[in-house]
Formats: structure tokens, C-alpha cells, sequence
């Protein structure tokens, strides 16, 4: 489903009206509210396009931040992280974009509501949005944003993998550390400079989230039962909800100390030393313009040469008024295997 190719838009500037439908959430525990002649939101940087919504990509945290009141930065509020669209307006001086072209906008900053997916217009930062190649469809472009950014920071920046062999993939370790003094958020600084030696980088054989690390062409061999990724001890166990790590476990000598990312979480009271425990430095995505700007282009190549597949598109809800019944879906556990979008 969604695996249709489409031609460019073509979007004239004196089209886009001075307000729009969104979704707003006006407190915690509650559905998000559909509202109309809500104002279109202005570029405030020549770096920033505006898209016109056509797709959204649901994600759990759409509704686990309204039912336990985290993540939500401001009241009234518009979620929404991933999303598909087409070019509507450029800033003055933009030469990478056009009115016209279909991207993908990656909107990991949750704080700024310009950015946020429950909208029929958003604001993108041009190093969080991906070109979409022709066969791929707005739907399945709304589908692979948040976990391609998320994947790439955990493997490149805190597990210290390279991807320079794959189409010219980014070496994000050494990029962070090619950063000028202060560009770093500093909250993420130590995560990105000080968690992973060089000498624990991965190898070739070393295995990388139960996947033996290779080059090109051998990229992940299947896990082999006696070579199980290491897990941080005081971890949940058997039947127990897990926190959805990923783990680098040197098979050479030279190093014995394990490394884990917790993307939804990290095991609690741990404090041995032979497995460093990692966050995901999300920030450096949206914040760092080089890491982001390195991302997409990556995303957009891999895209084009049909080495990065979107997930399966589940099912289909039309209209942002459906949102929140594709959320109660999620809530419900009838989403698996698969993501569900929002077709604008």
C-alpha cells in the first residue's frame, strides 16, 4: 500500500492562505482538537521551507506525551514528528529548493510548533527535510524519518560506526569531533565526545546490535546464537518490557567493555563498569546543520538507489480529523509490523 509514483506538484505561492486546520492539544489525558483559521507559520530563517502537508507518519509518542504529560513543551500544543509533502515557499536565497519539489521533513524539534506535523502547512529546517526520488510515494515518505535519524545517530555517534563505505555514508564519529568549539548542544557535548574510545569503534566480526559488522555488500551477517549482542546487567528480563537497546560487543581482544543505546530507555541502577550505558543524542539532528545536512542527503541517495526501503504502510486514516482514531488504534495495540499514516 502507498507504493504508487507521483509526478512533482506544482504549488504557486499566491495559493497559500493566511490560515490553515490543525490539531492542537490544550491538556494532558485529553484527544487533540481540531481547529480551523489557525495562521499559516511564517519562515523566520533563509535556511527554512515551507511544505504542504500530504502524509503524516504516526508515532507512539503522539500519544503516550498527551496520556502521561511528557514531552509536551508548551499548552496548546502540536505534535507530530513526520510528515511528507511539497515545497510551497522558500526563503529568499535558497538555492537548494524550489516551489514543487516532494520531500520528506524529519521534525525532531519538538519545541518549536512551526515544525510540527499536525498541520496542513509546516515549517522545515532545509537539513532536516529529504528529497523523495519518484518511487516513492508521500505516504511511505511520511514513514522512515524519525527511526532513519534515530538509527543513523545511535550506530554513527554513540556505537561509532562508519558509513562511509555505503554510497559515501557520513563517518559521523569524526564529524562530531571535526565540529568548531561551541557547536555542540551541551547537553549532548559528553555523549558525543567522551562515550566511545576510538579503539572501540566497530570492526569487521565485532557485533553490532546482533548483527555482525561488515563492509559494503556484507553489510550485517544474521546473528549468530553463540554471538549475542551484550546487555547492560540489572536489565528487565524474559516477558518483561524491554527498553529497545542497541549493543556493540567487541570481539577482539583489545577491549572488553560493552556499549548500549537506549532509544526508549536505559536499565535502572546499573553501575558496573563493563557496559557503558548511552542516550540518544537526538539534538545533534535538528541543532547541528553539518550532522543534519549529512543525514539527508545520505537518506535521499540511499532512497534513490533503493538501499533505504520505508517500513510497510499498515493502513491508511484520511484527514487530520482521523488522527486521533488512528491514535486510539495504536493505543489499542492493533498497529504492528508496519506503520500507519495520515493521509492529509
Amino acid at each position: 500500500m502507498g507504493n504508487v509514483a507521483q509526478g512533482p506538484d506544482e504549488v504557486d505561492m499566491a495559493d497559500i492562505p493566511p490560515s490553515q486546520t490543525v490539531l492542537l492539544l490544550r491538556a494532558p489525558r485529553q484527544g487533540y482538537h481540531l481547529v480551523d483559521e489557525y495562521p499559516v507559520p511564517r519562515l523566520a530563517h533563509e535556511s527554512e521551507i515551507l511544505v504542504r502537508n500530504r502524509a503524516i507518519g504516526l508515532n507512539p509518542i503522539d500519544w503516550k506525551a498527551p496520556d502521561f504529560g511528557f514531552g509536551l513543551p508548551q499548552l496548546p500544543y502540536i505534535a507530530g514528528r513526520e510528515l511528507a509533502g511539497v515545497v510551497a515557499q522558500v526563503s529568499p536565497g535558497n538555492t537548494k529548493w524550489k516551489v514543487g519539489d516532494r520531500v520528506a521533513v524529519i521534525s525532531t524539534d519538538y519545541r518549536d510548533p512551526r515544525k510540527a506535523a499536525y498541520q496542513q502547512f509546516v515549517v522545515a529546517q532545509g537539513h532536516t527535510v529529504v528529497r523523495l526520488p519518484a518511487h516513492i510515494s508521500y505516504e511511505q515518505g511520511s514513514a522512515f524519518g524519525v527511526a532513519f535519524a534515530a538509527a543513523s545517530l545511535a550506530l554513527g555517534v554513540s556505537l561509532g560506526a562508519d558509513f562511509s563505505a555505503v554510497l559515501d555514508g557520513p563517518d559521523l564519529y569524526r564529524a562530531v569531533r571535526g565540529l568548531a568549539p561551541g557547536t555542540l548542544p551541551p547537553d549532548v557535548a559528553a555523549e558525543c565526545l567522551d562515550g566511545l574510545e576510538p579503539d572501540e569503534r566497530p570492526g569487521a566480526g565485532d557485533w553490532l546490535g546482533g548483527c555482525k559488522w561488515g563492509r559494503f555488500g556484507d553489510f550485517c551477517k544474521p546473528r549468530d546464537p553463540a554471538g549475542e549482542a551484550r546487555r547492560a546487567p540489572g536489565g528487565r528480563g524474559r516477558g518483561q518490557r524491554q527498553t529497545r537497546p542497541l549493543a556493540v560487543t567487541p570481539s577482539r581482544p583489545k577491549r572488553r567493555r560493552g556499549h548500549l543505546v537506549g532509544l526508549a530507555g536505559l536499565p535502572k541502577g546499573y553501575e558496573g563498569d563493563d557496559v557503558l550505558l548511552h542516550t540518544l543524542p537526538i539534538k545533534l539532528f535538528h541543532e547541528v546543520e553539518a550532522i543534519g545536512d549529512a543525514l539527508v542527503a545520505w537518506a535521499a541517495n540511499l532512497l534513490d538507489k533503493r538501499l533505504l526501503v520505508p517500513p510497510d504502510i499498515v493502513d491508511i486514516e484520511y484527514g487530520l480529523n482521523n488522527v486521533n482514531a488512528g491514535l486510539d488504534r495504536m493505543r489499542n495495540g492493533e498497529i504492528s509490523g508496519g506503520k500507519l499514516v495520515v493521509k492529509v
